[in-house]
């Protein structure tokens, strides 16, 4: 399931602007476009693109909105097919139309700017979408939806720094406008990020109002409880994280051997004693699995790289949290399960 949010007006939509045009070849290069992107073979919508815009060059006026849009379409379609240079050079082209067109205001450049954010570098990304986000504002206001959702596109698609802000900006717009469906996402990604940047404490408040909110998205609750788990794992908090392990078990029930995934798993730390060129180890464990997801009487039933690897596997099982099996809405001990521990000098 994706959880990516879309700007209010997509391409696509930006693209049936464009009047029809009386020349054949025009209207055909145009059609092909967008029966092409109609079944997302970008790279043939590229071609059709930049044919259109060619052809469009020949029959429409050169500073009308119609040839602005065809530019952005052609920018587009190279983005989605992954020509991510060409369609920089050609968005940037986009943009310089549009605003000749419509002004240097035209609410139809936030769409521009994002796409040259999607495909720029990312330093120049930020000032992209930073036009993009002033442009929203300006059009649609601060506190709007609109600004609310491209703050998240921006925050989970497109920037790597500061990002934390603005999903946190985007959760309050949602939580005064009663939408709780996108609440929700805007506090899981603020928690990710949180978790991401290792700030543990600070993921807690959002994962945790996640799970107290109780969103119809069952699948995302079950994420943020294992999102949870982790962090008050790694917080060295293991009580405080069984209430979710008891959660996500009784949530998905039984699970056979053989997919039976852990749920937090700590970093392998490489043995001191071992240089780098003693290269990779693996060991797997197995082990009983109890009523709380916790390992218990690790043994060591297979190895490759010496005796330090098994050592270290055995300490690092010990750290490992499962949900727990559940049968009869009971949670039972699980044993013989075996999980391959693989050490790293990198």
């Amino acid at each position: 399931m994706s959880y990516r949010i879309l700007l209010g007006a997509t391409a696509v939509a930006l693209a049936l602007c464009v009047v029809a045009n009386p020349r054949k070849e025009f209207n055909a290069a145009y059609r092909a476009y967008g029966e092409a992107v109609a079944e997302s073979n970008f790279g043939e919508a590229a071609t059709h693109a930049g044919e259109a815009l060619r052809l469009g060059r020949e029959v429409l006026s050169p500073d009308s909105p119609e040839i602005a849009i065809l530019a952005f379409n052609h920018g587009f379609a190279l983005a989605k097919a992954g020509r991510v240079s060409e369609a920089y050079r050609a968005l940037l082209e986009a943009r310089g139309l549009v605003e000749k067109a419509l002004g240097q205001d035209a609410v139809e450049i936030v769409q521009v700017e994002v796409e040259l954010a999607h495909t720029s570098s990312p330093g120049e990304a930020r000032r992209h979408f930073d036009n993009a986000l002033a442009l929203a504002s300006l059009h649609h206001g601060e506190e709007s939806e609109f600004v609310a959702d491209l703050k998240v596109e921006g925050a989970t698609q497109i920037l790597t720094d500061g990002t934390a802000e603005l999903l946190a900006g985007a959760a309050r717009t949602y939580d005064r406008l009663a939408r709780t469906d996108k609440l929700a996402l805007a506090r899981y990604w603020l928690g990710q990020r949180h978790l991401d940047d290792d700030r543990y404490r600070e993921a807690i408040e959002p994962m945790s109002a996640v799970v107290a909110a109780n969103p119809g998205d069952r699948e995302l609750v079950l994420m943020a409880r294992t999102k949870l788990v982790e962090v008050f794992e790694r917080l060295g908090e293991r009580d405080r994280a069984t209430e979710h392990c008891l959660a996500i078990g009784s949530a998905r029930g039984f699970t056979r051997h053989e997919s039976y995934k852990p749920l937090y798993v700590p970093d392998p730390v490489y043995p001191e004693e071992l240089g780098p060129d003693a290269g990779i180890g693996s060991v797997t464990v197995e082990f009983t699995v109890d009523a709380e997801g916790y390992v218990r009487h690790p043994l060591v039933v297979g190895s490759r790289g010496g005796g330090a690897f098994s050592s270290a596997a055995l300490a690092l099982a010990e750290g490992i949290r499962f949900a727990p099996q559940f049968v009869d809405d009971q949670p039972l001990a699980v044993p013989g399960v075996r999980h391959t521990i693989v050490f790293s000098p990198d």
